[in-house]
């Protein structure tokens, strides 16, 4: 019965999308296709990754994390998260030039790290059932033509209905160039989370050098 009703929901929001703007629902298959081509497009090119991500409480920022990810290619690394929270800003970076790892808070002084031999972890993550719909218009990103692509899951929590949405936008080539993602309660609308990202292709102004030797 839950299902049946965020369905109805759903399909309600798409109907009431649809008035406004020429929306046409996609496959997940579609959907996945483009965010798998763009991946591949993204780390075959040096790139500038820039993600912004705000808590909100009844409408105001309590609190943001920036995080700027960039790659120069072949093997060099810049990492830096830059948080505000409750009248404070707190920074970490690392720069990674082949095995080696600098690394920096809070603007301090740099250490210097060889991770020849050491792997990396991953983790796994779990989650409720819920109802998703993928969504395609025709957009403009800084005035070029874009595609935009849209995923709507929504959720049955205890809090009520949680909608997570998130939004991509292609340029002709098939390159991510902008998206974003919001979260909260469906009904009434109310957004707690918030994230825009912006990507720049081997931008002319990228440099990363070791720090310290």
């Amino acid at each position: 019965m839950k299902k049946q009703i965020i369905l109805s929901i759903v399909f309600t929001l798409a109907l009431t999308s649809a008035a406004f703007s020429q929306i046409k629902q996609i496959s997940s298959s579609e959907f996945y296709t483009a965010s798998s081509t763009a991946d591949k497009l993204m780390y075959e090119n040096s790139r500038r990754v820039v993600i912004k991500t705000e808590t909100l409480e009844n409408g105001a920022v309590t609190s943001s994390v920036t995080k700027t990810d960039e790659r120069l290619l072949p093997d060099k690394r810049r990492y830096l998260t830059v948080e505000k929270k409750d009248g404070k800003e707190t920074s970490l970076e690392f720069i990674y030039i082949g095995t080696i790892e600098y690394r920096r808070e809070n603007g301090g002084q740099w250490t210097k790290k060889d991770l020849r031999g050491m792997g990396m972890g991953s983790g796994t993550g779990s989650g409720s059932a819920s109802v998703v719909q993928f969504t395609e218009e025709s957009d403009f990103v800084e005035g070029v033509p874009a595609r935009k692509l849209k995923e709507l899951r929504v959720t049955q929590s205890s809090a009520g209905l949680m909608s997570d949405e998130f939004t991509a936008w292609y340029d002709e080539r098939g390159f991510l160039v902008r998206s974003e993602g919001v979260k909260g309660n469906l009904e009434p609308r109310t957004v707690k989370v918030r994230s825009v990202a912006t990507y720049e292709y081997n931008p002319s102004n990228l440099k990363i050098e070791a720090p310290i030797k």
